[in-house]
């Protein structure tokens, strides 16, 4: 409450001074620039407060933000690799799928991904499951193997005869 006396009490001052300064001061172009600088005066009496006003340390506000969008974007990005795995691998599935379906084979298929040396996830083994004749699955083998460029020795195969 003390504080809101000395501002009022200040802004009060800076007013009357003002109204002073107006009445000595001459007609003209001097009375115009003294109306400026009195009411520049009242301007600072009535914001004084706001001015001194200490705002929290910026840098460390924005450091603590910056630490924060970094580890979202980290989150985040291993967040989208996994669903980019996630979806090669189905997408490879799907494919194995509908290339034994044009062999005439109904089957299910299961693909897993590993990255390579620069970070791009590759198909690396795969798991068929169904009906296969021998024929289908040496035709199959080639397709995946030439196709997607899983190793034949790492075509997995169940059921069937």
């Amino acid at each position: 409450m003390e504080l809101v006396r000395q501002w009022m009490l200040s802004v009060t001052c800076a007013a009357l001074m003002a109204a002073l300064a107006d009445g000595l001061m001459p007609k003209g172009a001097v009375k115009q620039v003294g109306k400026l600088v009195c009411a520049l005066v009242l301007l600072c009496a009535v914001l004084r407060p706001v001015l001194s006003v200490q705002l929290p340390d910026t840098g460390q506000l924005l450091s603590g933000v910056r630490g924060k969008v970094e580890d979202s974007r980290a989150g985040l990005e291993q967040d989208s690799e996994q669903m980019l795995k996630t979806l090669i691998e189905r997408e490879c599935g799907a494919y194995i799928v509908d290339k034994a379906a044009m062999l005439g084979a109904v089957c299910r298929a299961q693909v897993e991904c590993e990255a390579d040396a620069t970070g791009v996830w590759l198909p690396d083994r795969a798991y068929i499951a169904g009906l296969l004749d021998d024929g289908q699955r040496k035709e199959l083998t080639a397709l995946v193997h030439s196709e997607l460029g899983i190793h034949p020795e790492c075509l997995v195969y169940t059921g069937g005869e």
